[in-house]
């Protein structure tokens, strides 16, 4: 009976285990923890209570640690980290199978510590209270018992990296060269994405924080009194939201307040470009001259990245990959900033600046139309044609990166197994990596989700849509979720001198889709999501493989050889 039982569960695992691997795609489980951080995130300010203009101190602090979480630099380097703990067990078992201790049943929560095993829910309320003292002394057991188990699970993956290392040496270990190569790469490049991240976001906080201490006293006495913020904290709250393409600012105003303040505007500029736009190229060059200047394991394993930087890595990528970045990034937003220039130079967005604050404001503008999302100036000052153009470039941000990673997207043996269960076209479109095939799938995917939602978002806005033309109009709309499809942010707002019936109105400073209702509101949830998961890396990609899946692609590539 007994071994029929475990014949069962071992079947249904199997089950369970081919399940999963068809089904829980890298979209699937990156949607899902997206949607779990959000709704943990909005139930946390809801507790904390906010009112309808200001977020209180701690709902900042929360909406911060949320931005760094769903940040484009920390969302990549968590599939290097799971895999990073993997290849230990992969190479052990590789090189001695029979060494494998089979994996146990998961550990259980640690929220049934709490209830001892002693108490029982039949026993009567006067001795549960006699073992209350039994039963917090058993808590702090059990709180000790995972500090040390922490403390030795940190310990064990120390040596299991120092085994590694040793292991890259020994001729028993050759088939494995590459697994051991690819593990000491993914340690170096994980350290190299921390220190920069960390760096970025020092040398830009101290930048903004002196260029708003020794700037003009307006702005700071309207974050001090009238907002009655700590300007370091209203610095480190800019410059997270810079770097991680938010747009949020501790200020209702965003940065209009600050449209003079050059030295602020400029750090900003560069926080963006360096937490998207030009995140891999600089990736690429820090790699370069640590391989130039290092020595030992440090330098093979940059020689590795330099030589196979897809096979580690989503946003990194060979030299004529990154000069092409390179060469669309900046000439997109040039192409923008000279559209911005020759058509609104003396347009109403601009009024009151000078020729230099002219020219940097332009230049933040359009660099924050491709991903950033923040404003020093009225955008409903632009003209219509240069507002057309920043909706076309929130459309298309996402292109360059995915188009780079689609097609030097590292081939593997098994990649039309991998992707069997799909239909005949999708295997297609995902193992052509050419350029055209895959900017016709973008494409095509944008533009279904696009026209679905502004179709049930002009239905819900209807109204608005007939009684209040100048406010609702099918290009603000469109807009409007343009720019959160993009994960962008920026919006026309909502003005009430507009209205053309009479009625109550306040000017609130809420964004255009803050004035919709739940419904409309609702859907423009779904787009963001779908937006900020638009040009995810295929189940296949190379970079998001975990070891046991790599290692058993190698042992067929070498078998077939």
């Amino acid at each position: 009976m007994n071994s029929f039982k475990d014949c069962h569960d071992t079947q249904l695992g199997r089950n369970t285990r081919n399940f999963l691997q068809q089904h829980m795609t890298f979209f699937r489980v990156h949607l899902t923890c997206f949607v779990i951080v959000a709704f943990i995130g909005s139930l946390i300010l809801w507790g904390i209570g906010n009112e309808r203009e200001d977020i209180p101190p701690g709902g900042q602090v929360v909406l911060m640690i949320m931005m760094l979480l769903g940040s484009q630099v920390v969302t990549s380097t968590v599939p290097l980290l799971v895999k990073k703990h993997r290849y230990c067990r992969v190479a052990r078992i590789a090189i001695d199978p029979s060494d494998h201790e089979p994996v146990g049943p998961p550990t259980p929560p640690i929220v049934e510590v709490l209830v001892p095993e002693t108490f029982s829910r039949s026993e009567p309320r006067v001795e549960e209270l006699q073992h209350a003292s039994s039963k917090w002394s058993m808590v702090a057991k059990r709180g000790s018992q995972v500090l040390e188990k922490l403390g030795s699970k940190i310990k064990r993956r120390a040596e299991d990296e120092a085994w590694m290392a040793e292991m890259a040496t020994k001729r028993q270990a050759e088939h494995l060269t590459e697994v051991f190569q690819e593990h000491q790469a993914t340690i170096v490049l994980i350290r190299i994405i921390v220190i920069y991240g960390v760096l970025v976001h020092l040398m830009g906080f101290f930048i903004a924080w002196l260029s708003i201490l020794c700037g003009r006293p307006y702005p700071r006495n309207l974050i001090r009194h009238k907002k009655k913020t700590n300007l370091g904290f209203f610095s480190l709250f800019a410059v997270v939201s810079a770097f991680c393409n938010v747009g949020y600012i501790a200020s209702s105003e965003n940065l209009m307040p600050f449209n003079s303040s050059l030295v602020l505007l400029l750090d900003m500029i560069l926080l963006i470009m360096l937490g998207n736009g030009i995140y891999p190229p600089c990736l690429r060059g820090i790699i370069r001259l640590l391989h130039h200047f290092s020595k030992g394991n440090t330098k093979q394993a940059c020689e590795f990245l330099l030589d196979h930087p897809r096979k580690c890595y989503t946003h990194l990528f060979p030299p004529n990959t990154t000069r092409w970045l390179l060469i669309s990034f900046f000439g997109l937003n040039g192409f923008e900033i000279c559209v911005i220039y020759i058509l609104d130079w003396n347009s109403t967005a601009f009024d009151g600046l000078d020729t230099g604050e002219k020219i940097v404001n332009g230049i933040f503008q359009c660099v924050n139309t491709r991903s950033g999302g923040m404003n020093s100036v009225a955008i409903t000052g632009l003209s219509p044609t240069t507002l057309f153009i920043f909706a076309v470039m929130m459309y298309v941000s996402a292109y360059p990166v995915f188009l780079s990673r689609q097609a030097t997207r590292q081939k593997s043996v098994d990649d039309e197994g991998a992707i069997s269960h799909l239909s005949a076209r999708k295997q297609r479109d995902i193992l052509d990596t050419t350029l055209a095939t895959q900017f016709r799938r973008l494409l095509a995917q944008d533009t279904a989700y696009l026209f679905l939602a502004t179709f049930f978002i002009c239905v819900s806005v209807n109204h608005g849509l007939k009684h209040d033309p100048l406010n609702y109009n099918i290009f603000s709309v469109v807009f409007e979720i343009i720019s959160a499809y993009g994960g962008v942010g920026l919006s026309y707002g909502y003005s009430c001198s507009l209205r053309t019936e009479p009625g109550y109105c306040v000017d609130e400073p809420v964004s255009f889709s803050g004035k919709w209702g739940v419904t409309p509101k609702i859907i423009m949830i779904v787009v963001m999501l779908l937006g900020r998961h638009r040009g995810l890396p295929d189940n296949i990609d190379s970079a998001i493989l975990l070891p046991e899946q790599k290692f058993s692609n190698i042992m067929r590539r070498q078998t077939s050889e």
